[in-house]
C-alpha cells in the first residue's frame, strides 16, 4: 500500500482498517496524494485516498480507478488478496 501519511489521513485509515481487523502492509509512505497516485499508477503499490482527485497526469489518467467504497468493500479486497 502506498499511504497518504497526513496526521487527519493517517489516523482515518488507521481507524478504518483497525475497525476491520485488516493489516496492510505499507510498503510506501508520502504527503502527496500526487505521490501516492503515480506509485499506484506504476503498479508499485494500491492506495486509497480520501479525497477526491485534482489534476491527474496524462500517463497516469489511463491507470487511476475511481470509486466510492461501499460498506464491505475494503474486506472484500483484502479477502481476495488483492
Amino acid at each position: 500500500m502506498a499511504l497518504l501519511d497526513l496526521p487527519h489521513s493517517h489516523d482515518y485509515f488507521a481507524e478504518m482498517f483497525h475497525s476491520l481487523g485488516i493489516q496492510p502492509t505499507v510498503r510506501f509512505r508520502s504527503t502527496s496524494a500526487g505521490t501516492c497516485r503515480a506509485i499506484a499508477a506504476r503498479g508499485l503499490a494500491y492506495t486509497l485516498l480520501n479525497a477526491k482527485p485534482q489534476g491527474v497526469g496524462k500517463d497516469e489518467a489511463r491507470r487511476v480507478v475511481r470509486d466510492r467504497l461501499r460498506k464491505g468493500s475494503i474486506r472484500s479486497m483484502f479477502e481476495a488478496g488483492q
